[in-house]
């Protein structure tokens, strides 16, 4: 199974690559056609919200 992670808006660590491969991995369980795969993580930064106290 070929599989292709990349990652948008932010650097891909290793120790991300790691985690996300095993679990994909384990999608042919469910089921055995899979063929290639891509994931794609969208690295979004979320607004400053200020403190209000």
């Amino acid at each position: 199974m070929q599989m292709t992670i990349t990652a948008r808006h932010f650097t891909l660590k290793d120790e991300l690559k790691a985690y996300i491969e095993p679990k994909a991995a384990k999608l042919r369980r469910y089921y055995d056609g899979i063929i290639d795969m891509e994931i794609v993580l969208d690295g979004k930064k979320l607004p400053d919200i200020p403190n209000l106290e």
